[in-house]
């Protein structure tokens, strides 16, 4: 899916070369000399992704430099300056002011139904805007069960009773590892974030008694059958199942990734919008 994403992201600076995406020619009388790019500087790896980038780019337009420029949607004084870069990846939090201040491209256009198959359906809603889609979705900081290709019994898991019974029945455990160090208290806002959605003003509980029954319950359930091993366990195949943000994927080598299949927590049917990074076209 990455390498797919990266083609996409390729489309998008061929659409500011003058590229003919549809017909495969460029306009050289339009053609920059330079492009710009601007990435998610937060990335866990950024070097290996502008290594990546530069390389693709360089095999398909060798006559127009492609040149990596800072910019954070997280810094004040920058993000008040809108972005600069040709082509820039920010949180999708800050896609509706993008879009209301006119900086961003609707990319809908130019973007075929098939070529938006390989994504999932709510990481394509993180960026549209009035039916509009102005990112490319890239990576998101949200909760993921990761689990091996050829374990088709995990297909079935959509629910954390599911996932629990599996484990049971197979007598197996899964790593977990969520934010907090892995304090129980951690998890437990974990899984209040996940249930009234992460848009939502909590209510923390006064009293014990206020605490919620059901993520009670669930984490009860979670941490019967679960460790807090370490991520190379995963990697190396001493255990099968892992619990932890989409980041955690980073840490694997590319033949690990390929055994690996990644879907949603069962818990969390619409993973939050806003923590998707979103590739997007200026238009100023």
């Amino acid at each position: 899916m990455y390498c797919y994403w990266l083609l996409l992201l390729l489309l998008l600076l061929s659409l500011v070369a003058g590229q003919d995406v549809f017909n495969g020619t460029a306009n050289n009388q339009s053609a920059p000399k330079e492009i710009t790019l601007s990435i998610y500087s937060y990335l866990p790896v950024p070097s290996s992704f502008k290594d990546t980038i530069s390389s693709m780019w360089q095999d398909n337009y060798p006559n127009i430099s492609l040149k990596f420029i800072e910019w954070d949607c997280y810094n004040e004084e920058e993000s008040a300056q809108y972005p600069t870069a040709d082509v820039f990846i920010f949180d999708a939090m800050f896609l509706h002011l993008f879009v209301k201040k006119g900086v961003l491209l609707p990319l809908t256009d130019f973007l075929s139904p098939d070529s938006l198959h390989d994504f999932y359906p709510f990481a394509v809603e993180a960026g549209r805007v009035n039916d509009q889609i102005y990112g490319l979705p890239q990576m998101a900081c949200t909760t993921t069960l990761f689990h091996r290709r050829e374990d088709t019994s995990m297909n079935n898991i959509n629910s954390i009773e599911d996932l629990v019974s599996h484990l049971h029945t197979t007598n197996k455990e899964f790593i977990w590892k969520w934010c907090g160090g892995g304090s129980c208290s951690a998890f437990y806002l974990v899984l209040l974030q996940m249930k009234y959605g992460y848009n939502s003003r909590l209510q923390l509980p006064e009293h014990m008694n206020d605490l919620d029954g059901e993520i009670i319950s669930r984490l009860r359930d979670l941490s019967c059958v679960s460790n807090d091993g370490p991520l190379e366990a995963f990697f190396n195949r001493t255990q099968d199942i892992l619990v932890h943000f989409t980041e955690g994927l980073h840490s694997a080598k590319i033949q690990e990734k390929e055994d690996v299949i990644v879907q949603p927590f069962p818990f969390q049917r619409n993973p939050p919008s806003f923590y998707w990074r979103l590739a997007c076209l200026n238009c100023r």
